[in-house]
């Protein structure tokens, strides 16, 4: 059968590699130096790796082994948190790049693939930040590759390794079930159907479970809180899209990219490569309608597109008249250029509050500034979330000082959403306050810690009905932030309160995410 040709996938050209270097280096240079601070889904990841081994964790536990490990060897700065997501980043700028030069593609037309995948916001943003966003979208890329190869090579055997790597993508995000789906469907509608009739497809399936236990088993161990987890999503996010948003904001995470992806998918279904790559593009057209029916957010479908991109540029470098190629790639060129000016400065937070604000008034994409419930900021909420932790932190501090320091040892520092509660506990302790407890989502199965009071500090809530019965005595202290933070974060109560009626360990089942105990 022929297959993929066009040299070692361990060796992409010079060119993508030059922009994955430099894509790498902003990243850390940004982290290191830029205008904003950690991320609130930041801080919770690094709570989760401080309790790694601790109790199940009620996410994949990729993401806080990773934490675990980054701290242990590189600290506490920015730039350390965030370099695993840069060179995963990196990473897949490579790996395009080698899947369009393995599709016998141009160099040329390699190093455009690379760049696009560099410049486009969903990927940019991905790596700039330490979440399981840009490590789900390189599993992804991975296992396609691995099924390419596993086509290419008329292997059977490799599904072990794509089933190897979809386990890798369940430790890692469970969305990886969307493209596992999609490759279910194509090879039972393809021309591999044969191989499930043998042991390869189902050892990869164990192959997957396998590596992916330590997922499951912590969801099985909470009673699965994806259920409530999912629940909540709908209910304050995803229900108010449709399918056809989602497919109206693939454009806008791309930009010219769409269409080389767009010509990829036709190319691999209906040109050369049809023999070895249509399974892949069908599973990623699958992946895609799927996560569509599901509502899902735009971003959610990113993971298909560096196959599809690496095939659209193959085919672009392989039109019939040098004139028509160069004009293509030229094009397609230009177009991923100018697409950068504008797409940079909204997936890399460079610009200063101000600045970015005032640029995403002019490019004028209210969609870039919305918010998860569809309200519109004056900057893209990933940098919202990542201004004002460590003035709020620090005004905590002042009200923590209030507290007679013979109570300070059994003082309850607690904090009403996870990503204040992440912060007090990245920041807190230089100031000298204790971990803080929370009942908010995740760190509810963090428990309440054994400090009993009976002074209790709380950050928030803003509504005095839902803390003052709880106590004997409670009195709030304004936190004004600044402007660019997320709206609830710009005017917080912190509450120094005493005397509990009940102790907290009491109270705890009463706020399980779940429903248990209410």
């Amino acid at each position: 059968m022929k297959g993929i040709t066009g040299g070692n996938p361990l060796t992409p050209p010079r060119g993508a590699w030059a922009i994955a270097v430099v894509t790498v280096a902003a990243h850390v240079l940004v982290a290191g130096v830029g205008p904003y601070e950690l991320h609130r889904d930041e801080f919770l990841y690094l709570a989760m790796g401080a309790r790694l081994g601790q109790a199940p964790l009620d996410f994949p536990p990729f993401i806080a082994a990773l934490a675990a490990a980054v701290r242990a060897l590189l600290g506490d700065a920015t730039w350390a948190i965030r370099l695993p997501s840069a060179l995963a980043h990196g990473a897949m700028i490579l790996l395009t790049a080698s899947l369009a030069r393995q599709f016998s593609a141009s160099r040329a037309a390699a190093a455009l693939a690379a760049f696009a995948v560099a410049v486009a916001p969903v990927y940019l943003r991905a790596g700039s930040l330490f979440q399981p966003v840009v490590f789900d979208q390189l599993w992804w890329t991975v296992a396609l590759y691995a099924l390419l190869t596993l086509h290419v090579r008329d292997d059977p055997r490799r599904w072990v390794l794509v089933g190897g790597v979809m386990g890798v993508g369940l430790l890692t995000k469970f969305s990886i079930v969307f493209v596992g789906a999609g490759v279910f469907v194509a090879t039972l509608a393809g021309h591999r159907r044969a191989d499930l009739a043998t042991r390869w497809p189902w050892l990869g399936l164990a192959a997957a479970l396998a590596i992916g236990a330590p997922s499951l088993w912590a969801q099985a161990a909470l009673e699965w809180p994806i259920a409530y987890q999912m629940a909540g999503l709908r209910a304050g996010q995803l229900d108010r899209l449709s399918p056809f948003d989602f497919v109206l904001g693939q454009p806008l995470l791309l930009g010219p990219a769409i269409v080389l992806a767009a010509v990829g998918a036709w190319w691999m279904v209906a040109g050369p490569p049809r023999e070895w790559g249509r399974d892949a593009a069908v599973a990623c057209l699958v992946a895609l309608g799927l996560l569509a029916l599901a509502k899902g957010k735009p971003y959610y479908g990113a993971p298909v597109y560096p196959v599809l991109i690496a095939a659209g540029c193959a085919a672009l470098s392989q039109l019939g008249a040098a004139m028509r190629r160069r004009l293509a790639l030229g094009g397609a060129a230009l177009a991923t250029a100018a697409f950068g000016v504008v797409a940079v400065p909204m997936g890399l937070p460079f610009l200063p509050p101000a600045r970015m604000a005032a640029f995403a008034a002019a490019i004028g994409v209210g969609a870039a500034t919305e918010s998860n419930t569809g309200a519109q900021l004056a900057l893209p909420q990933d940098y919202a979330d990542m201004r004002g932790w460590r003035a709020q932190v620090a005004h905590v501090a002042e009200v923590w000082k209030l507290i007679p320091d013979s109570s300070k040892g059994t003082a309850v520092l607690l904090a009403t959403n996870y990503g204040r509660a992440g912060a007090l506990e990245h920041h807190g302790a230089r100031l000298g306050l204790p971990r803080p407890v929370s009942a908010a989502g995740s760190y509810w199965f963090f428990g309440p810690g054994d400090r009993r009071g009976p002074w209790v500090v709380s950050v928030g809530p803003d509504d005095a009905a839902a803390i003052t019965p709880y106590f004997e005595w409670c009195d709030w202290y304004t936190h004004v932030a600044e402007r660019w933070v997320v709206p609830e974060e710009r005017l917080v109560k912190v509450w120094l309160c005493f005397g509990p009626f009940t102790p907290l360990d009491e109270l705890w089942p009463r706020f399980d995410p779940r429903g248990v105990g209410r």
